[in-house]
C-alpha cells in the first residue's frame, strides 16, 4: 500500500485569539493530542488489521488484487483530502468564517468529489487491464469505485471533526469503522467467503454505517446556503489548487510503485511490498494523529503569535516525530522478520530489510511534513510543489533502477532517497519564507497578508478567503 501521502465546533467557530494564551491551554492541548493520537491509532489499526486478515486468511490472488486496487484508490483519496479536507481545516478555523454554512457547502463539495472518484475508478477498471494482464483486476477496480464514496465520506467527516477539535467524535467514527470492518472480515472468514468482492463489500459497509451514525448525532452545526456553495467552492479551490498539484506527483508515484514492482519482480513481490508497507505504516499512526491536531493548531498559533507561535508548533512536531518514530524503527530493525512471518505469511519474513527501510522512510517523511505545515501556514501553498515533485521523480526513477538489481530492498532504498531529497528541499523553501517574514512578531492581521502575499489589506482575500494547509504523507 502507499506510504505517501495525509485531516467547526461552536467553540472554535467563536474562537478568539486571546484564548490561545490562556493558562489552561497546555492541559487542553495535551488532552486533544491524546484524543488525536488515539483516533489515528484506531485508523491505522483498522488498515493494518485489514491487511493482516486478508494476507493471512484470503487467497494469495485476492490479497494481491486488494492491495493493487487499493493503491489506485489511495491516489484518489489523497486528491480528495487535498481538495477538500485540508482547505476545510484552514477556513473553519478563521475567526470571521461562519462555520455552519461553510460545512454545508463542504458536504456538497464532498458529494461531488466522491462521485467523481467513483467514475474515475470505473475508467481505471476499463483501462488498467489493457496494460496489466492480471485476472480479476477489472472487476476489483469497478467494485472499489462503488465503495469509494462511502470511504471518502467517512474520512471527510472524521477530518471535519478533527478540524473543529471534536476529537471525541473523530475517535467514535474510527472505532465504529474498525469494529464493523474487522468483525465483518472475521465473519466472512468463518463462513469461508473471504473473496475479494465480499471483502470490498464489507469495507464499504464498515465506512457507511459510522457516517450514518455521525449524521444522526450531528456534533457540528450544518446549514445549507445554496447561494454560498459556489463562492465557497472558489475559495476552497483557490487555496487547494497548489496543494493538490503538489500532492498529485508523490501520490501518483506511490500508487505506481506496486505496479512497477509487479512489472519488474512479479505479482508476489507486489503483495510482499504491500505487507511490508502496512507494517511500516504503523509509524504513520503518529504522523497522521499529530497532523489532525497540528494542522488547525498551526493556523491558530500563527494568527495569535506570529512566527514565534508557529515555531513552537513546528518544534513540538519535530520532537514528537523524532522520539516516536525512532523507537519504532529500532523495534522493526530487531523484530521485523518475526513480525512479518507471524502476522502475514512465513514467506514474507525474508523481507525484514525492506520493512526497516520503509520505517526509516516514514521518519524522513515526517520531517518533510513539519516543513510542509510551516510553508502552508505562511499561505504559500504553491511552494510545497517543489519538494513533492522531487519526491515523485526520484522515487519512480530510483525504483526502476534499484529494484531491477536489488529486488524489494532496492525499492526501499529508492524511497529513502526520495524522502531525503524532498525533506531537504522543503526545509530550504521554509527557511526562505521564514526570512521573508522576519519582521513579523505578532498575528496575521494585517501585516502577514501584506508581507507574505504582497497584497493590499483591502484585496479580495481579506474576507477570510485565504488558504492554509499542511503536508501529510
Amino acid at each position: 500500500m502507499s506510504l505517501a501521502c495525509a485531516t467547526a465546533s461552536k467553540a472554535v467557530g467563536d474562537y478568539d485569539a486571546a484564548k490561545l494564551a490562556s493558562s489552561d491551554l497546555p492541559s487542553k492541548d495535551s488532552w486533544r493530542v491524546v484524543l488525536a493520537l488515539a483516533d489515528q491509532a484506531f485508523v491505522s489499526s483498522n488498515t493494518f488489521l485489514t491487511v493482516v486478515l486478508i494476507a493471512k486468511f484470503a487467497l494469495r490472488v485476492d490479497f494481491n488484487l486488494f492491495v493493487l486496487g487499493f493503491s489506485i484508490f489511495a491516489f484518489f483519496k489523497v486528491a480528495f483530502d487535498r481538495s477538500l479536507s485540508a482547505p476545510y481545516a484552514f477556513f473553519s478555523n478563521q475567526p470571521e468564517r461562519e462555520q455552519a454554512p461553510f460545512l454545508g457547502s463542504s458536504l456538497i463539495h464532498c458529494l461531488v468529489l466522491a462521485l467523481g472518484s467513483c467514475l474515475l475508478m470505473q475508467v481505471c477498471a476499463v483501462t488498467v487491464p489493457l496494460f496489466a494482464s492480471l485476472p480479476g483486476i477489472s472487476a476489483t477496480l469497478a467494485v472499489f469505485g462503488l465503495i469509494a464514496p462511502m470511504m471518502l465520506l467517512r474520512d471527510f467527516l472524521r477530518a471535519t471533526s478533527a478540524a473543529n477539535f471534536r476529537f471525541g467524535f473523530a475517535l467514535l467514527l474510527s472505532v465504529a469503522a474498525m469494529a464493523f470492518q474487522v468483525s465483518g472480515l472475521l465473519v466472512l472468514y468463518y463462513l469461508d467467503s473471504l473473496s475479494i468482492h465480499c471483502i470490498l463489500a464489507c469495507v464499504g459497509l464498515a465506512n457507511l454505517l459510522p457516517s450514518i451514525l455521525w449524521f444522526a448525532m450531528r456534533p457540528i452545526p450544518i446549514e445549507f446556503r445554496w447561494g454560498q456553495v459556489w463562492n465557497d467552492w472558489k475559495s476552497t479551490f483557490d487555496y487547494s489548487k497548489w496543494l493538490l498539484l503538489a500532492r498529485i506527483f508523490p501520490s501518483a508515484a506511490s500508487s505506481l510503485l506496486p505496479w512497477i514492482i509487479l512489472w519488474i519482480l512479479g505479482e508476489d513481490a507486489a503483495g510482499a511490498f504491500a505487507a511490508c508497507s502496512s507494517l511500516a505504516n504503523i509509524s504513520m499512526m503518529f504522523v497522521y494523529g499529530a497532523i489532525s491536531f497540528l494542522q488547525p493548531r498551526a493556523v491558530q498559533a500563527l494568527y495569535a503569535s506570529g512566527r514565534q507561535g508557529l515555531a513552537r508548533v513546528l518544534g513540538y512536531a519535530a520532537l514528537l516525530f523524532t522520539i516516536t518514530l525512532s523507537v519504532l524503527c529500532v523495534v522493526l530493525y530487531f523484530a521485523g522478520s518475526w513480525l512479518l512471518a507471524t502476522l502475514y505469511r512465513p514467506a514474507f519474513s525474508a523481507h525484514d530489510t525492506l520493512v526497516m527501510l520503509l520505517a526509516l522512510h516514514v521518519l524522513l517523511v515526517s520531517y518533510s511534513v513539519v516543513a510542509g505545515i510551516g510553508i502552508a501556514s505562511f499561505e504559500k501553498t504553491k511552494c510545497i510543489l517543489w519538494g513533492e515533485l522531487s519526491y515523485a521523480l526520484v522515487a519512480v526513477a530510483a525504483t526502476f533502477v534499484f529494484a531491477d538489481f536489488m529486488g524489494l530492498a532496492g525499492a526501499g532504498i529508492a524511497l529513502c532517497m526520495a524522502s531525503s531529497i524532498s525533506t531537504l528541499i522543503s526545509w530550504i523553501v521554509l527557511r526562505s519564507l521564514w526570512n521573508q517574514a522576519s519582521g513579523l512578531h505578532s498575528g496575521l492581521e494585517p501585516a502577514l497578508v501584506e508581507h507574505i502575499e504582497g497584497q493590499p489589506k483591502d484585496s479580495k482575500h481579506e474576507n477570510s478567503e485565504q488558504p492554509r494547509g499542511s503536508g501529510a504523507e
